[in-house]
């Protein structure tokens, strides 16, 4: 009887140990959300605030963003490329291309980082 117990606590053991980590929750990245991690330089002119001032973008592999010093979140919804930054939240269509070294963002509408990216259309970035 004593041996059962001692492998039923066994056993218990190894399975509170097991499941431990199932709460664990890991960022995994597509190869699609791949592409867009690292430092984006704008190409397509530069934006006068004090100066003139060349738009870059900072991308992590963790869901972080930086633009303009201020940093947010990026997410991938329905095969558009999502924007929050402050009380900010803006999605674009993209196209990338020259072995995904060049990456082309069209607002799927007018909002608030189309002011901050020049205007609306597309504009092309380079990574860095």
């Amino acid at each position: 009887m004593k041996q059962q117990f001692i492998t039923l606590g066994v056993l218990v053991s190894l399975m509170c140990v097991g499941l431990s980590g199932c709460t664990q929750t890991h960022n995994t990245l597509t190869p699609e959300e791949s592409k867009f991690v690292g430092t984006w330089k704008a190409t397509t002119g530069t934006m006068t605030m004090q100066g003139n001032i060349t738009l870059t973008i900072n991308l992590t592999s963790d869901g972080a963003c930086t633009l303009l010093g201020k940093t947010g979140t990026w997410d991938m919804k329905n095969d558009t490329l999502v924007l929050s930054v402050l009380k900010y939240r803006e999605a674009y269509h993209y196209t990338f291309s020259d072995n995904n070294n060049t990456l082309a963002l069209t607002s799927t509408e007018i909002g608030p980082f189309d002011a901050i990216m020049y205007s609306s259309g597309t504009h092309t970035f380079t990574r860095q």
